[in-house]
């Protein structure tokens, strides 16, 4: 059983990695003052980098909604969800 759920892991983090980066580069390109405060975040920074910790917390303190732009709300709500469902998916697992 513990196989078929590790099947299903990939297809999602994968996924989940596509939809940062679209956010990333959406951010870049259109909302690059606020890019730029965060320290430039990219998806091969740590998780531990200061640019990191600023994206998450423009993602969950929901600044993004500050900004009145629908397309950058929506990524910004996807990755949030995508996010919720890698925790649930690996608190199940173990």
């Amino acid at each position: 059983m513990k196989f078929f759920m590790d099947l299903y892991y990939l297809p999602i983090l994968l996924f989940a990695l596509l939809i940062s980066h679209l956010l990333i580069s959406y951010l870049s390109k259109h909302h690059s003052g606020i890019y730029a405060e965060m320290g430039k975040p990219k998806l091969t920074d740590s998780n531990l980098s200061r640019s990191a910790w600023a994206l998450q917390g423009f993602l969950w303190k929901f600044k993004f909604f500050k900004l009145h732009d629908v397309r950058l709300t929506l990524l910004c709500l996807a990755v949030l969800l995508l996010e919720l469902i890698l925790v649930i998916y690996v608190y199940a697992l173990l």
